[in-house]
């Protein structure tokens, strides 16, 4: 793994849908560094959170708490 800064950073990313007793919680506290250059590949079955992540981290869906920086600029800033 290499030491350079990271394009992306995730920090403790929560995506919750619906509201009340509706709420279900797609995504629990997920941590990714990814630095520049580096290539990554997301796994898991089917239900596993992995279009909802990639949704929160191109920015077609807002994460519910947490960071997420792209490029070390705050991503929730960028509107």
């Amino acid at each position: 793994m290499t030491s350079a800064s990271p394009v992306i950073s995730a920090q403790g990313l929560r995506l919750t849908l619906g509201s009340g007793a509706a709420a279900v919680e797609i995504l629990r506290g997920i941590d990714l560094h990814v630095p520049k250059g580096q290539k990554v590949a997301l796994l898991g079955p089917s239900g596993s959170g992995k279009s909802s992540l990639m949704a929160v981290l191109s920015g077609l869906e807002r994460a519910t708490s947490g960071k997420l920086e792209v490029a070390g600029a705050d991503f929730a800033a960028m509107d």
